[in-house]
Order: structure tokens, then C-alpha cells, then sequence
């Protein structure tokens, strides 16, 4: 056998694969383009990151610990706030969903499972902070570590 003859039973088997599938196309209305961003309410909007601003925020002490204590404990994790203030432009996140970047506050590992395992809302008026004004106060002073001690420090009034 040659190799013309292979290439053309190849074809012929092809063929009749193709002519065994049923092709179903729903045409191009239904494909999501990668740039698709859904809107409305109870849509899921993609995730605003901001890695330099993470970074930012595992630098400082965390918030709780300062407001519990008065000390300074530094090594934290950048803590997402889940909760909504659709007043203050933070919506509402799900549970396989975190909230942008520019929400996140300073908070130890403790603290931040401890964040996570109770509701949320009872742990920051706990605690007297409010953390969708000290996330917003954060993210405006990104990079100036001093600065955003002292936004930690008058937060805790």
C-alpha cells in the first residue's frame, strides 16, 4: 500500500466520523467573547486586582490586634471584606468569590480565620472599626506606609 492510498483511506475514515457526529451550533450569539463583562444586578463582575496594593497592605500591623491591644503585630495577610455597602460603591461578594483587591485590610492569620468563621459584620463592629471607610482610606494612601499607620491609628477612635 502507498502512501497516497493511506492518506486517502485517513480521508475516507475522517468522513465518516464527521458524518457519524451530529453538529449542533448555536451560532455566534451564543459565544462569550473574552472581553464579555456581564451586567445587571446579581451579575458576577470580574475581580479588580491590584497586586502592588496587596503587597502594600501585608506590609502593615493588623487592624485588629491594634484595636484590641495597642500593639503593633506585623507578618499579616491582606483580608478581603466580603460584606456590601452598595452606599459606598463595595458590593456584595459570594462565597467562591472575593471581593477587588482595593477591599482588603492587615490582618493576622488568627484574625483573619477568625474574620472568616463568624459573621462578618458582628466581627468588625466587635472590634469598632469600620472596615469599608478604613479600606477606602488604605487604598487612597497605597505605598505610603507611614501614612496608612496613622489611618489605622485615627480609625481606632
Amino acid at each position: 500500500m502507498s502512501i497516497p492510498d493511506i492518506n486517502r483511506q485517513i480521508a475516507a475514515l475522517k468522513a465518516q466520523k464527521r458524518a457519524l457526529k451530529p453538529v449542533i451550533s448555536l451560532g455566534p450569539a451564543f459565544k462569550r467573547s473574552k472581553t464579555y463583562k456581564p451586567e445587571g444586578p446579581g451579575q458576577r463582575q470580574p475581580r479588580v486586582r491590584d497586586n502592588g496594593h496587596l503587597q502594600f497592605i501585608r506590609r502593615l500591623p493588623c487592624v485588629a490586634t491594634f484595636a484590641r491591644t495597642g500593639a503593633q503585630v506585623f507578618g499579616c495577610d491582606a483580608a478581603h471584606v466580603r460584606f456590601g455597602d452598595p452606599q459606598r460603591g463595595k458590593r456584595h461578594t459570594g462565597m467562591a468569590e472575593k471581593p477587588d483587591d482595593k477591599w482588603c485590610l492587615p490582618l493576622t492569620r488568627a484574625e483573619h480565620e477568625a474574620q472568616h468563621g463568624q459573621s462578618e459584620r458582628a466581627y468588625w463592629q466587635a472590634l469598632g472599626i469600620d472596615p469599608i471607610s478604613l479600606c477606602e482610606a488604605l487604598y487612597a494612601a497605597s505605598g505610603d506606609e507611614r501614612a496608612a499607620i496613622q489611618i489605622i491609628r485615627g480609625s481606632l477612635k
